[in-house]
């Protein structure tokens, strides 16, 4: 059975973590470190979660596939949330910080979505150090270690921190990671060979950000890329890896809260930039997700609340036939593995 986390916090770690990481566009199995598992690495699914629809805030939740919505009920969130940070994990999808809206604070808590019982649980003395909103969330996992990267964020200003819950001895804990060069929200990060995460843009309270940072996992150390700077002044993007580990910088917002369509890919080999194809639609706080090998948008705000799905395929962006009920401007999503439900 897939192990999942105790309300003591004192888990059983699987025998193995990943013997080694998934391939482009696959995601960790449920069952990934058991002795029996036959497929460590699977296609993923996407949880959305959470959002603003034109009307209010929202607390719910729903799964994609590349096929389209998957007929699945998702359990309402715990509140109407905004702009959280979620993962992936070892004990399936956690939830943490983001804006309460029922509250109208800042939250620290942290949840699992049990998907077996169709619950979420709160992992009591799991709170963050800083509760914070507007994020970037990265998994980080190998044949010894796993963490949960929470990156940048707000609280009323941008925080330059980075938080990290580690595993270690089958116990999760959080601690500090290091600091970012410049604090910055509605910005966005991308993991590139499991070994580098890079920090793109966002916002700083006063200014948008054009620069972006390194994070460096083996050293530890983040570096400022101090002569490359983002093409276009953007806050509120979203950015999705490519097979050749491109990052693909999604839309955004301008300094005066005008979304753009824009797209441009920054070549992580040579640290360089080159322009896109433009998005279906001008969008910020869209949610993606990599589903079905593309790179995949869902909704925004452009010219309204979107609703609209498209992937990016061969070099052009393909829109889907199905599109969302709702809109999600700065929710959540979070790949999940197909095989979520099947060792319930």
């Amino acid at each position: 059975m897939h192990r999942k986390i105790q309300t003591t916090l004192l888990l059983l770690l699987p025998q193995l973590l990943l013997s080694s990481p998934c391939p482009y566009s696959q995601v960790p199995s449920v069952c990934a470190g058991e002795d029996w598992c036959a497929q460590e690495c699977v296609e993923p699914w996407v949880l959305l979660l959470g959002g603003h629809d034109l009307q209010e805030w929202r607390s719910d939740g729903e799964i994609w596939g590349p096929q389209g919505k998957v007929d699945v009920q998702v359990p309402d969130f715990p509140y109407k949330i905004d702009a959280p940070f979620g993962w992936w994990s070892s004990d399936g999808v956690v939830v943490c910080g983001g804006k309460n809206w029922d509250d109208d604070v800042i939250d620290a808590r942290c949840w699992r979505y049990d998907h077996c019982k169709g619950e979420w649980t709160r992992e009591q003395d799991l709170d963050m150090p800083y509760g914070l909103s507007g994020g970037a969330s990265v998994r980080l996992v190998n044949s010894d270690k796993e963490e949960l990267w929470a990156v940048g964020g707000g609280n009323g200003s941008a925080i330059p921190v980075t938080q990290v819950m580690s595993l270690e001895d089958g116990i999760w804990s959080w601690k500090n990671g290091p600091q970012l060069n410049i604090g910055r929200y509605g910005h966005c990060a991308a993991l590139i060979k499991e070994s580098q995460i890079f920090i793109i843009g966002g916002h700083e309270g006063e200014n948008i950000v054009e620069s972006i940072e390194m994070f460096d996992i083996a050293t530890e150390t983040i570096t400022l890329l101090s002569d490359i700077s983002t093409p276009s002044k953007r806050w509120g993007t979203m950015c999705l890896t490519s097979p050749e580990d491109d990052i693909l910088l999604m839309g955004g917002m301008d300094a005066f809260f005008i979304p753009h369509a824009n797209m441009d890919a920054f070549h992580t080999s040579s640290f360089t930039w080159s322009a896109g194809p433009k998005l279906p639609w001008a969008q910020s706080g869209g949610l993606g997700s990599i589903l079905g090998g593309s790179p995949t948008l869902f909704g925004g705000y452009g010219m309204g609340f979107r609703k609209v799905v498209a992937s990016f395929k061969d070099g052009s962006w393909e829109t889907w036939s199905d599109s969302l009920n709702k809109a999600r401007v700065s929710g959540l999503a979070v790949s999940v593995p197909l095989d979520l439900f099947d060792y319930c």
